[in-house]
């Protein structure tokens, strides 16, 4: 079994990045994967059985254009069979203020717009794997924060 979990990013505009620096990211969040299985395929070929298991995470930061950020992590990975999707979401609302204080808006406010936001999302995934076509905008309605 090949399990691939190589990577690293950035965050900022995609013109800050130096020719270099974008360079390092593909090489390591694309190339590295490509050539680990490149190496070892003959392998799998002649014992005829192998599984190749690509962990990969995506990262960025929402929000309205000028205004504050909230950073937002994707990881897809697989075992037993099974794809497992985790999202994590770091909120920048009251994040500066006292954990005991911001859990009552935190509660009221920001969960369910996340659970809100996260029902878009599996939605748009299975509406994807059923239609093999891009997810119409808006399909599952608009949300305030990331439409």
């Amino acid at each position: 079994c090949l399990i691939s979990n190589a990577g690293y990013g950035d965050f900022g505009p995609l013109e800050n990045f130096s020719t270099s620096q974008i360079d390092n990211f593909m090489a390591t969040n694309l190339t590295s994967h490509v050539v680990i299985t490149k190496l070892l395929l003959h392998h799998f070929k002649r014992i005829k059985i192998g599984d190749i298991i690509f962990i990969g995470s995506e990262a960025g930061l929402i929000g309205t254009k000028n205004g504050r950020k909230s950073l937002v992590e994707w990881e897809i990975s697989a075992e037993n069979q099974k794809t497992y999707l985790s999202i994590r979401v770091y909120t920048f609302f009251m994040r500066d203020r006292n954990l005991i204080l911001s859990f009552l808006p935190h509660f009221i406010f920001i969960y369910p717009n996340l659970r809100r936001y996260l029902k878009s999302v599996i939605g748009g995934i299975n509406y994807y794997l059923q239609n093999k076509k891009r997810v119409p905008r808006n399909y599952f309605g608009s949300h305030r924060w990331f439409s």
